[in-house]
């Protein structure tokens, strides 16, 4: 997954960005709404995080632009200080998803975007399924016959949107686009093989495989 949080507030936007990136999560940060524009311009998201009250102008207005203007519309939680019932529906009517009000805690943010975002094609209620192998999304836990798969955070992301994407291929710009923020930094050439040659080890005993198409990328598949 790979969230933007377009918030101004260090204070806030710290103890955020630390959560969900011990989870594997790959998150951006714009303290500015200049800054939260050029990552939209670029990049595209699972989820929007969005204070309304930026020092360069008005979280609603970009919300408004965002849901005129782009081709995807990510979902979009609202944070604010804001309890009148006004603002809240005024962020509904604008093409907020969900409002929470500060503070709050990281856990119910967690909870909430999951709950935003749109299951995969094949997935029954909150589970996807490839042969034995389970993966709950609102859990965050892959099981192979009700055994946890024991992955490091980034891993698991990385199975996570291999199984979503299951018999289709994945390219590995797209696996980097979901694994690193744009704050991580340089990230070695040979991350992605490294993840993936651990992952394949986990899945030995599964019947799940993961293949290497070349020059494309790589394609999760019960094995033949």
């Amino acid at each position: 997954m790979r969230y933007l949080l377009i918030e101004d507030s260090a204070e806030v936007a710290v103890p955020i960005l630390r959560y969900f990136q011990a989870k594997g999560y790959a998150i951006d940060h714009a303290d500015t709404i200049k800054l939260a524009k050029a990552s939209l311009q670029v990049q595209d998201y699972d989820a929007v995080i969005l204070d309304l009250n930026m020092p360069d102008g008005n979280g609603m207005d970009l919300l408004v632009q965002l849901r005129r203007e782009r081709n995807q519309h990510p979902p979009v939680l609202v944070l604010s200080v804001n309890h009148a019932v006004d603002t809240r529906l005024k962020s509904f009517e604008s093409g907020a998803n969900d409002y929470l009000l500060k503070p709050f805690d990281l856990r119910e943010l967690d909870a909430r975007l999951r709950n935003l975002l749109t299951p995969p094609v094949g997935a029954t209620g909150r589970v996807l399924r490839l042969g034995e192998l389970e993966l709950d999304f609102h859990e965050r836990q892959i099981t192979f016959r009700g055994e946890l798969l024991q992955l490091s955070p980034k891993d698991f992301t990385l199975l996570e949107v291999l199984l979503v994407n299951a018999n289709r291929p994945v390219s590995k710009s797209m696996l980097q686009d979901k694994l690193y923020g744009f704050g991580d930094g340089a990230v070695s050439p040979n991350a992605i093989e490294l993840r993936i040659a651990r992952i394949r080890k986990k899945l030995q005993p599964t019947g799940v495989g993961i293949k290497a198409l070349w020059g494309i990328g790589y394609q999760i598949k019960l094995d033949d």
